[in-house]
């Protein structure tokens, strides 16, 4: 049964959705492209492969094509899976974190069974899975698209469902990530990250009073919100123009 959550108001800054599509778009097509490389595979057009496209035609579909497209979605999540060590602690020659995670990250997209299936991989790899620095870039994915989907659609929403409890949880973890590898010095010199992410974080504290009779989402929230401030530190707009003009 639903819960009902308290009202809050909610002061956020500007979102911009071409900037996160451009990205989860270049992290795929990067990965996509070394999977290419790495199997010397000819270029044919995988029926398999996660696009935005796919997210936007489930969500639109009736409820006959829709059986067929969860069929589908069922297929890439499984494939995500396996890409992502679900049965081997994220370690082994078949493993690509990089692409299963914003894979199952653009399929989150999809309303229903099929979101928090991917909220439950999601968690379940990003809690099990090594702490390689080459997962940085997709960890910033996953932050901000958590972050987005709570500013933009989640806090539209009159009740506590379990798909934000795990879309909490996810954030949770992500940030865990961030945090240690800001803690190791991994994160030094990555200004755009950090100013885009900031850019998703303000105002984010805001939501804390929807979560006052729910503790353990408070706090992952909470969580996100101060480990989210640690990361992006006390650098300037004047700092990231100076990177700019070095670079």
């Amino acid at each position: 049964m639903p819960i009902l959550k308290v009202p809050v108001v909610h002061k956020f800054g500007i979102i911009s959705h071409s900037q996160r599509l451009e990205l989860q778009k270049r992290l795929l097509q990067q990965t996509y492209n070394d999977v290419e490389d790495a199997e010397k595979s000819p270029n044919i057009t995988n029926p398999l492969e996660v696009s935005e496209q796919f997210v936007h035609k489930y969500n639109t579909s009736g409820l006959q094509e829709k059986e067929t497209l969860q069929a589908k979605a069922d297929k890439m999540i499984q494939r995500s899976k396996r890409r992502c060590g679900y049965m081997t602690n994220g370690e082994g020659d078949h493993v690509d974190l990089p692409l299963a995670w914003s894979e199952l990250a653009i399929l989150a997209q999809c309303k229903g069974k099929v979101q928090e299936d991917c909220f439950d991989i999601l968690c379940f790899s990003l809690d099990q899975a090594p702490l390689y620095e080459e997962n940085i870039p997709t960890l910033f994915f996953l932050a901000e698209s958590a972050l987005y989907w709570l500013r933009t659609d989640i806090l539209k929403q009159t009740y506590l469902r379990a798909a934000e409890v795990k879309l909490l949880k996810m954030g949770q973890l992500v940030f865990a990530r961030l945090l240690f590898h800001h803690q190791s010095g991994h994160l030094r010199g990555l200004v755009e990250f950090k100013t885009r992410l900031h850019t998703y974080l303000d105002g984010i504290k805001d939501h804390q009073s929807s979560y006052q009779s729910y503790p353990g989402v408070l706090l992952c929230l909470r969580f996100i919100s101060q480990v989210g401030e640690i990361v992006i530190g006390p650098y300037t707009e004047s700092e990231t123009a100076k990177e700019e003009i070095n670079e």
